[in-house]
């Protein structure tokens, strides 16, 4: 995971785009999860009957994230100026 990228200008390392791809997850796993289960707990049904919804959501989440976390990351590194 410290490997460097082959041409110094084609992007970030691949360290970084790691770090972003994993935070991405965790924040856009969470996030459904935390809807899914509120939305679970707003229906009134036991939260055990809504528990398949709430993991293909907290799946659905997480892979989101992971896409949009490296691009998230680019955007913050060209607002610092990197």
């Amino acid at each position: 995971m410290t490997r460097e990228s082959p041409d110094p200008g084609s992007g970030p390392p691949l360290r970084t785009t790691v770090r972003w791809t994993l935070a991405g997850m965790a924040w856009g796993g969470g996030l459904f999860a935390a809807v899914s289960i509120y939305r679970s707990l707003a229906s009134g049904e036991p939260l055990l009957a809504q528990l398949n919804p709430i993991a293909l959501f907290t799946v659905i989440g997480a892979t989101v994230g992971g896409l949009v976390g490296p691009m998230a990351g680019a955007v913050v590194r060209r607002r610092r100026g990197r």
